[in-house]
């Protein structure tokens, strides 16, 4: 992967001299097809909507990204185009400063993907978290541990949304869905990190985030070696594989559990999630899924103010709590509904009491390592 390749299929002779001119400007490589034949080993395609119909548009295995160029705005055009595999549409000319910014942003993601894949091998420290019920917090705390390893320890971090059927972790990045997991299941003979790389998202703190289809039938289409299969390459590269896992017992949860390198099951102190831990406990066991080395349990939403503390949980689930994680909905809701990191800087201030907890959690499980 020494060069970023796009391939360029436009028929309007003025729309092309534009467009590479741009390619020039930002010292992209590129060819130009005339129809509907191009090199499967593009990263990028930018297609005209006269040279081809979305119906007849066939994506490549390979590709990163598709750019879709229409003259005028078609909601069902573009619709059409989204379901054929676009990841991007511009109204153009009207939209070329846009469109410009965007090359420029897939030429930095490249370069720093470039980057990234010249580092050292992976740690093969897969993380997972999980709980049988719903609403536990744990793709929050998922995605905080991930920024944390990514920004504090300086760690290569990849999150993977493990919730096939309606994702979330999308909302957590501020990220717009298009690629996923499913997309690997092409070239899932030859998967390498260079392939998870192409569909995954890298995000402002660092942290790669691997979605899954949020479809749920198409997740009931999944290749049932497609996510072992994910999990085994991407630890092979990155320092970290976090799993943010579905509630409940699945195939799908078992993977997960069963991959994990240490398995953190995130509790709310209140009856309900307590039973389920209790109902779930013996399954762990049967399927040898918990040891004392590398089974952690968190509880969430700690408070004074709860009618059940720490050392009542613990006795009721009899086992030992490994860290409490306040409860502190207005610190931590606006990072959630607006996408953003909850840290910018190794060395700057947590951005609440949460965050602040979390990464000294972090702190102290890496160092048992």
């Amino acid at each position: 992967m020494n060069h970023y390749k796009t391939t360029v299929m436009i028929k309007n002779e003025a729309w092309l001299d534009q467009i590479e001119k741009m390619l020039n400007e930002l010292d992209l490589e590129f060819d130009v097809a005339t129809n509907n034949q191009f090199d499967s080993k593009s990263d990028h395609i930018l297609v005209d909507h006269e040279v081809v119909s979305p119906r007849d548009f066939r994506r490549p295995h390979q590709s990163n990204e598709v750019t879709v160029l229409l003259e005028e705005e078609n909601f069902r055009e573009a619709r059409a185009w989204m379901d054929a595999g676009a990841t991007s549409i511009f109204i153009f000319p009207k939209e070329v400063d846009r469109l410009q910014q965007r090359l420029s942003e897939l030429k930095n993601q490249f370069e720093n993907r470039r980057e990234l894949m010249r580092g050292t091998e992976g740690g093969n420290e897969i993380w997972s978290f999980y709980s049988a019920k719903g609403g536990s917090g744990k793709s929050t705390l998922a995605t905080i541990v991930s920024q944390s390893l990514a920004i504090h320890n300086e760690k290569k971090v990849l999150l993977i949304d493990m919730n096939s059927q309606f994702g979330g972790l999308e909302s957590m990045f501020g990220l717009e869905g298009g690629r996923n997991y499913q997309q690997l299941e092409v070239v899932l003979d030859e998967l390498t990190p260079d392939h998870i790389m192409n569909v995954s998202y890298p995000t402002k703190s660092g942290v790669h985030v691997l979605l899954g289809p949020a479809d749920p039938v198409r997740a009931a289409e999944l290749l049932d070696n497609l996510l072992p299969k994910t999990i085994q390459v991407a630890k092979s590269y990155f320092d970290y594989v976090i799993l943010d896992l579905p509630s409940g017992f699945s195939e799908v949860s078992y993977v997960g559990l069963s991959e994990a390198t240490k398995v953190f099951y995130v509790l709310s102190p209140e009856s309900p999630a307590i039973r389920a831990f209790k109902q779930s406990k013996p399954i762990f066991e049967s399927f040898a899924l918990k040891s004392g080395k590398n089974f952690h349990v968190i509880l969430n939403r700690d408070s004074s103010k709860n009618e059940l503390q720490a050392k009542d949980v613990e006795k009721i689930i009899e086992e030992p709590i490994y860290t409490k994680i306040s409860s502190h909905f207005s610190g931590i809701q606006p990072y959630i509904n607006m996408g953003e990191p909850y840290f910018t800087k190794k060395k700057g201030r947590a951005a609440n009491k949460v965050s602040r907890e979390v990464s000294h959690f972090v702190l102290s499980v890496t160092k048992e390592e």
